[in-house]
């Protein structure tokens, strides 16, 4: 994994089941309970936004931001919302794939 804060935030909020229910089930689910609220995802966002856009960029592509911002249409806390979950998603993904290289 990266030194990225944001990263170690989402391993040490959340454990191995939790970490796999989300990368499954995705944050929409509501697993990923303590990022579940607006207030929890956009601030979130808003104190780790460069590490969590720079890994999202990493991991699925610049069009990825490109996508949330059209997506949600102008609405910055949706836009927020939902690149706070697919870091979060993306974390655990990552997770689980380092396991299986192991």
């Amino acid at each position: 994994m990266t030194n990225n804060a944001a990263v170690e935030i989402i391993i040490s909020e959340y454990d191995i089941n939790e970490l796999y229910a989300i990368q499954e089930y995705g944050c929409n689910s509501e697993v990923a309970h303590k990022h579940a609220a607006y207030s929890d995802t956009t601030g979130f966002y808003n104190a780790y936004k460069n590490e969590i856009e720079s890994f999202i960029e990493e991991h699925f592509g610049k069009e990825a931001l490109i996508e949330a911002s059209k997506s949600t249409n102008g609405d910055l806390d949706a836009y927020k919302n939902r690149i706070a979950w697919t870091f979060i998603e993306g974390v655990a993904q990552s997770v689980f794939e380092e396991r299986t290289i192991l």
